[in-house]
């Protein structure tokens, strides 16, 4: 028990020495990641030889270390500042706080029209396989296909014939869906985004924004009256986000979303809401951990209705707005 003692206060010695060091450097949220880690790994091995009949020194040894590391870790887990709820943003907080360094967020130049209407166009164009593959993949649709199948075998007693008809209706199930995005895309360069500058920076309480990095414009979004009446003098919605997709998992669309929130926030708006398509999973996943709820699901045309195609809309309740 001697040596036991020996190693276990050599252990307490290493880690006040390492703790000490570590305390100098100003990063809080890597201390509270760190020490957890390190009080799971130094306590698995005297419990595991405790449970494996050695006798109650072990046992005693690994509550002793466990209280240690309890004392070691707790200081630099709980002498922070409380995090703020997801998606929150505190007046004057930075809005490229999740952007790393080589990245900036400003307002949009005239310079950037080519490009911006160019990430917005690629950035829709990419959902349209996973839009045509939601439309292959659709229970409710293996049951319309089944139906005219019967139908058409029962009508005609050929097989081919059914299975001909019911390979048309796949494929013009699969150019509308083609053909949706490609107008939709069409309709916004030909509207709003053909004059950037008059539709979101010349109008009030109406913003649009680009990240650059380095030199590079790799990501736009905007702010604007929502489409919604009902909505007008309340809310703000956000539109035309998209990023590029080699600059994508650094935290930009989130970055991006804070701006428009903090810019909603500062000119006293109590909302900001958006709409996107059921197959944008990562954007969904992305503005539900910022907080921004689902409440409301459409269908952009009767066809779509048809293929159980939606679109849901979101909405962020701005605190302190209520």
């Amino acid at each position: 028990s001697g040596d036991k003692e020996i190693t276990l206060l050599g252990v307490e010695r290493d880690l006040a020495s390492f703790r000490k060091g570590f305390a100098a450097e100003e990063n809080p949220s890597l201390r509270a990641r760190l020490f957890p880690g390190l009080a799971v790994s130094w306590l698995v091995a005297p419990a595991a030889a405790a449970g494996g009949g050695g006798g109650g020194g072990e046992g005693g040894g690994a509550q002793r270390l466990s209280g240690f590391l309890l004392r070691a870790w707790l200081p630099a887990s709980s002498g922070g500042q409380r995090r703020p709820a997801p998606g929150h943003l505190a007046a004057g907080q930075q809005r490229c706080d999740l952007v790393a360094g080589k990245y900036h967020i400003r307002k949009y130049e005239d310079r950037d029209y080519d490009t911006a209407r160019a990430l917005f166009a690629h950035g829709l164009k990419e959902h349209i396989p996973t839009a045509i593959w939601h439309l292959l993949r659709s229970p409710q649709n293996y049951l319309v296909l089944l139906t005219v199948f019967l139908v058409t075998y029962v009508s005609s007693a050929s097989f081919i014939i059914s299975l001909v008809v019911v390979s048309l209706l796949l494929v013009v199930g699969m150019v509308y869906m083609k053909d949706f995005w490609e107008r939709y895309i069409q309709d916004a360069l030909a509207t709003d985004m053909r004059d950037i500058r008059g539709t979101y920076l010349d109008q009030k309480d109406c913003c649009f924004w680009v990240v650059e990095g380095g030199k590079e414009v790799v990501g736009i979004v905007a702010a604007i009256n929502p489409d919604d009446p009902s909505l007008r003098g309340s809310a703000r919605e956000l539109k035309r986000m998209s990023v590029k997709k080699e600059h994508r998992g650094q935290g930009l669309s989130k970055a991006l979303t804070k701006t428009v929130i903090q810019f909603s926030q500062e000119r006293g708006y109590k909302e900001v809401v958006l709409a996107t398509s059921m197959v944008q999973h990562a954007a969904q996943r992305a503005y539900e951990s910022m907080a921004f709820h689902k409440v409301l699901v459409v269908n952009p045309s009767f066809l779509a209705k048809l293929v159980h195609y939606y679109d849901y809309l979101y909405c962020y309740k701005i605190p302190g707005t209520h």
